[in-house]
């Protein structure tokens, strides 16, 4: 296909009045020749081509603008998705976490019943040393409390959350999800108890879910 080409009388006839006055300044030999006019591109441009190019550069910008928004899109849904992921584990750890306490609640008077259950057998009386069975109880509730690493979790949820509203926090929900994992790592080890160390499990499942999902959106 044929693409008509404009040319641009006045400038080409401003160039060669240019180069015969820089020849007769130098006082070189020949004539301007077409040859020489040639040299400057700027006298010839395309016509309706231009015009085709800027309507196919149209349609292009037009494409990638509405990909890009696709894409926005698409990552703003699955970044909602995410969130209501997050929110329903974070649940599900606070939830469990409420859990243990009322458990660990319980575990001090159990406690106390055992232990002197088991002081009564070992000296096969029922006098018991009162003084000495309340220091008994007082080290082994100070082995087994757990309160303050349950108050520390609670505000690492409660930072976590707010976290999540922050697209600049990244760093900040790694942190909190490493802390999240060393108290529940610390309650884990301090119940010594199969039903507590079981919904311990659970919340250590939720925090590796949560962390593997963030990474991979990083």
């Amino acid at each position: 296909m044929s693409v008509p080409v404009k040319f641009n009388h006045s400038l080409a006839v401003s160039y060669h009045n240019a180069l015969q006055e820089l020849k007769n300044s130098l006082q070189l030999p020949g004539a301007v020749e077409l040859s020489h006019l040639l040299q400057f591109h700027d006298i010839f441009k395309g016509g309706d081509h231009d015009s085709a190019l800027h309507h196919e550069w149209e349609v292009i910008s037009t494409a990638i603008h509405q990909a890009v928004d696709a894409l926005n899109d698409m990552r703003k849904k699955e970044g909602g998705e995410l969130t209501k992921e997050f929110t329903k584990r974070i649940d599900h750890i606070e939830t469990t976490l409420t859990a243990i306490e009322q458990a660990m609640a319980e575990r001090v008077p159990q406690e106390r019943v055992r232990l002197r259950e088991r002081i009564a057998k070992l000296f096969e009386s029922d006098e018991i040393d009162e003084q000495r069975l309340e220091l008994e109880i007082v080290l082994l509730a100070d082995k087994i409390d757990v309160s303050e690493e349950c108050v520390r979790l609670r505000s690492h949820i409660k930072f976590f959350r707010e976290a999540l509203g922050d697209k600049e926090a990244g760093r900040k929900i790694n942190f909190l999800l490493q802390e999240m994992n060393r108290e529940i790592n610390t309650i884990g080890s301090k119940c010594n108890d199969a039903g507590i160390a079981h919904q311990v499990v659970g919340m250590k499942e939720a925090v590796e879910i949560i962390r593997d999902q963030i990474q991979n959106i990083e």
